[in-house]
Parts: C-alpha cells; sequence; structure tokens
C-alpha cells in the first residue's frame, strides 16, 4: 500500500485510514497553497484503490473512520466514488465515518442529489478548502 508522500490532512482525521484515492490536485494553481507542487495530479486506478483497502481490512478489521486524501477526492466520478464507498462499508463493518478533501468546484458542479447519492453511500464529511485566498 505505497503512499505518495507528501500527505496533508486534517488533524481531527489523526487516527483514520488514509486511503489515496487521488495524488496531488486538481487545480494545483492557488497561489497561497504550495501544498502539492511537484507532486502531479491524477486519479488512482481503481484496483489499486481496492487493494489497499482489502490490505488495511486485513491489517486493521476494526477500522472506524476513513479519510479519502489527497487534494481534492471529489474530483472523483461519482460512479466511481460510490464503487469506492461501497467496498469500504463491506470491508470495515465498524465504519462510521468517511471524509474527503473538496475544492469548491467540485462541490458546486454537483446537484443536491448528487451529495445525496454520495452520503447514501457513506461519504460523511466533507472539507471544503478555499481556492480564491483573496
Amino acid at each position: 500500500m505505497p503512499m505518495i508522500e507528501p500527505v496533508i490532512r486534517p488533524p481531527s482525521e489523526a487516527d483514520s485510514f488514509l486511503l489515496q484515492v487521488t495524488t496531488g490536485c486538481s487545480s494545483n494553481q492557488c497561489t497561497f497553497c504550495g501544498a502539492y507542487i511537484g507532486k502531479p495530479f491524477r486519479l488512482k486506478p481503481m484496483d489499486e484503490i481496492f487493494s489497499d483497502i482489502e490490505q488495511w481490512a486485513r491489517e486493521v478489521p476494526g477500522t472506524r473512520r476513513v479519510f479519502l486524501i489527497d487534494g481534492d477526492a471529489l474530483v472523483m466520478p461519482d460512479d466511481q466514488l460510490c464503487l469506492v464507498l461501497d467496498k469500504l462499508r463491506q470491508s470495515f463493518p465498524d465504519l462510521s465515518r468517511v471524509a474527503g478533501y473538496a475544492n469548491g468546484y467540485n462541490i458546486t458542479k454537483r446537484t443536491d442529489a448528487d451529495l445525496r447519492l454520495l452520503a447514501g453511500h457513506g461519504l460523511k464529511l466533507i472539507y471544503i478548502g478555499l481556492e480564491s485566498g483573496s
């Protein structure tokens, strides 16, 4: 389960399983943020994500919280994200929360129904980055 560094997460996610679904940030153009400079953006392949989940489930079966990283997990298309969320719920019976970062654009491009769909599949908390910096 290789992690592509650097990894950034909110302090409140210190005890969460950090599941890398993307690398870098889909925007990576904010003048005030250098968090992902030099870390090219890409969606992680689904087979790698599922392999990471399966490995973690074998090692830490009582996992209760998952944090989707990197800089903008919600850039992932809803159908793929729902598959990941479903796999997490199947793999971790005690799962209480899945959270992730999102930028403003990837929140506003979704309808209320899209967000309800993601919530119904287990996404419970979204940390929103403020990309304007003004």
